[in-house]
């Protein structure tokens, strides 16, 4: 890999679409009630920035999700915002291969329906501690693939969060680029309601992504 390569900054404004968006969410109350359901995608939106130098590896971004979703039996409609904000460390360890941690805000803004009972709403947020395994390679002078795993949660915020993202890079200009893969994201996460009750709710969303890179 050239020495450009290796030192090139990246910031990326991406915008994401979710194909196959699922939720499901449980809520547990004195006398009984729960429902889960399929959800909807009504729109995201992505914003990253990466650095690379020598063995190192860096990234920070953040992304926002509006999702709605219902069922008519049991009655259960969940309006959800969620936004979520991470940056992670790689460093390399064999070839294209990098050991990574970091971390992840999950913040959910959530308006819940669900039977009889009173609506509600709740602003969870929690921080996930991650580790995992990035592939990062430069297949040609204007190409670089990429496949990264992350994986944690492990109880200290959400129950479980983990996600599989794989991109194709496109430098098409000296400083401009295009980027297009496709990822999946899976949390479960669950909130003491007074009152009422537990509610955990288990979200995953897979998609495609497409943006725009701009190269120093």
């Amino acid at each position: 890999m050239s020495d450009t390569a290796q030192r090139r900054w990246g910031f990326e404004l991406t915008a994401r679409q979710s194909s196959n968006s699922k939720a499901q969410a449980g809520t547990f109350i004195p006398g009984g009630g729960s429902g889960n359901t399929n959800s909807s995608l009504n729109g995201a939106a992505l914003f990253g920035f990466t650095i690379q130098k020598d063995k190192w590896y860096g990234e920070a971004n953040a992304m926002w999700g509006g999702m709605t979703a219902s069922r008519t039996s049991p009655h259960l409609n969940v309006d959800v915002n969620a936004i979520f904000a991470g940056g992670l460390v790689g460093y390399k360890f064999y070839r294209d291969f990098y050991f990574t941690g970091g971390f992840r805000r999950l913040a959910l803004d959530y308006d819940i329906t669900l039977g009889t009972f009173p609506s509600f709403k709740r602003k969870p947020g929690v921080w996930d501690p991650l580790i995992g395994v990035l592939w990062n390679r430069q297949l040609s002078k204007k190409w670089t693939a990429k496949v990264n795993a992350q994986g944690g949660g492990f109880g200290v915020g959400a129950d479980v969060d983990w996600s599989v993202l794989g991109t194709a890079d496109w430098q098409f200009a000296k400083h401009f680029g295009l980027t297009m893969g496709y990822g999946v994201l899976h949390f479960s996460v669950s909130d003491s309601v007074p009152q009422l009750g537990t509610l955990k709710v288990s979200q995953t969303l897979n998609g495609p992504q497409f943006g725009f890179g701009i190269y120093f």
